[in-house]
This record gives C-alpha cells, structure tokens and sequence, in this order.
C-alpha cells in the first residue's frame, strides 16, 4: 500500500521485545542494518496517517524506536 494515505493508522505491540527485532541477531552490522530497516519501516507506517496515528506499546517497556520520538509531537493517554 506504499503511497496510500489512510485517516486512521493504528501501529500495534511496539514493545521492546517485538520491535526491533534483533535478539537472535549476534553479528553487529547485521543488527544495526536490521535496526535501521525497522526504523523506515515504522516511519514509513506512521506517515500512512491522515488524521491520526496511534502507536500502542506497553507503558513498561516501549521499543527503542519509540523512545527515539519526540514527546513533544505526542498527546498521551494512560
């Protein structure tokens, strides 16, 4: 759906220990290249929204990528 525009894009279980996923990973450029695709990848999903984008993660251990955000640009809701 590359280049489609959606109102709503909801981004689910963007946890530490789902996104990125590189604990099985031991060669250090291969991680950092996986990491680096996650991270286009989850842009790439968060720019599909229109109006709103919901990122879920559990409050106790968000991903890395979530934590690289700007909280700023963020409304949040417990």
């Amino acid at each position: 759906a590359k280049g489609l525009e959606f109102p709503i894009v909801a981004i689910l279980r963007v946890d530490s220990d789902q996104i990125p996923a590189v604990w099985h990973i031991t060669d250090p450029d291969e991680k950092k290249a996986r990491i680096a695709d996650e991270r286009r990848l989850l842009s790439v999903g968060m720019s599909r929204a229109m109006r709103r984008l919901a990122l879920i993660y559990d409050k106790n251990k968000p991903s890395t990528l979530v934590r690289e955000l700007d909280r700023n640009l963020w409304d949040h809701m417990n």
